[in-house]
């Protein structure tokens, strides 16, 4: 019951739903960047959302299934071919052993997770089995994914990813599809993200807040799990000031001295010295993990009333999701 890692691609780590309730203890969320990808490759396997999955940034990966599995791809930044025939994202897949899996190239999309019947086996630390590779949490063996290794996912399977597995028969094929999918809008590049208003806000005068709504800023090279550089011309504060360092998430935007802009992602630092301009939307989080070095990010204003009532729409739409293939599969 394994897949062996052929090419590990660009940091690819196994991540599940997050190491939720240890900030205070300065230890990070971690967990998949995308939690919509997450969930919805989990769902299409008949798992548990928050179940094990693989996350890989780009493409280039190659993974060997040495065993019959039922899989499933969502995400972005790549194209998947099974034994180089392609396949599409947001189904559920029966693969025959020893079918190897390649992430080409894709024009849109940075991250794309690969969930199988079961879940991945991977180590646990503080309830979590999310890769932190500052801290050597989780996953496997705390860190990223190398040639070689090889990943057991798990033996015990719900009843849902049985009967979906069942539902998919091979005939001698390399891999069957579903004849029914997932269609959820995951955006990504070219996206307006909504944001509200940081702490420290009015810090920053009318003229360059007015600049974080008006200019486009990029996505640097120097972006990563805990956070993205982004450029598109200075913000200075009005008056130069200092602050102690404070509590700090994900989707935070934090303002260097230099007048940079930095999203911080789900890897990100429980504390921070930079004042925090504004926060992303949650529900747009899966979007800033989509973005990828040298895309143009534009910001608009979102109340947080508006920003929780989206976030609860999307959690609504997912359970509907769940609940629908529930009754396909068991009435």
């Amino acid at each position: 019951m394994s897949l062996r890692i052929i090419k590990p691609g660009i940091s690819t780590t196994l991540q599940d739903a997050g190491r939720k309730g240890y900030q205070a203890a300065g230890v990070p969320i971690s967990g998949a960047m995308d939690t919509n990808s997450l969930r919805l490759a989990n769902i299409l396997c008949g798992n548990d959302q928050g179940s094990v999955v693989l996350e890989t940034t780009l493409h280039g990966a190659e993974w060997l299934v040495e065993e019959e599995q039922l899989i499933a791809f969502s995400g972005g930044g790549t194209t998947l071919h099974i034994n180089n025939q392609p396949a599409p994202l947001n189904h559920a897949i029966r693969v025959k052993a020893s079918s190897l899996l390649s992430l080409k190239p894709s024009p849109d999309g940075c991250r794309t997770y690969l969930a199988v019947a079961g879940g991945f086996k991977a180590k646990t630390d503080l309830k979590s089995s999310s890769t932190y590779k500052t801290a050597s949490f989780g996953g496997y063996e705390g860190r990223a994914l190398k040639t070689g290794d090889l990943l057991e996912w798990n033996n015990e399977r719900t009843v849902m990813s049985d009967k979906i597995k069942e539902s998919l028969v091979l005939n001698g094929r390399d891999f069957t599809l579903a004849g029914w999918h997932i269609d959820f809008n995951i955006p990504g590049k070219g996206k307006t993200i909504r944001i509200f208003k940081g702490p420290e806000w009015d810090w920053f005068d009318d003229h360059t807040s007015e600049k974080l709504f008006t200019n486009s800023f990029a996505v640097s090279n120097q972006s990563d799990r805990m956070g993205y550089r982004l450029s598109g011309g200075p913000l200075m504060l009005s008056t130069k000031r200092e602050m102690i360092s404070t509590a700090v998430c994900s989707g935070t935007i934090q303002v260097t001295h230099e007048g940079n802009l930095v999203i911080l992602m789900a890897d990100a630092q429980t504390t921070g010295g930079y004042p925090r301009m504004a926060m992303v939307a949650a529900v747009d989080l899966p979007a800033c993990a989509q973005l990828r070095p040298g895309d143009r990010v534009h910001f608009s204003e979102i109340s947080i009333d508006k920003a929780e009532d989206l976030y609860l729409e999307r959690e609504q739409l997912l359970r509907q999701i769940q609940l629908a293939l529930k009754l396909k599969f068991i009435p």
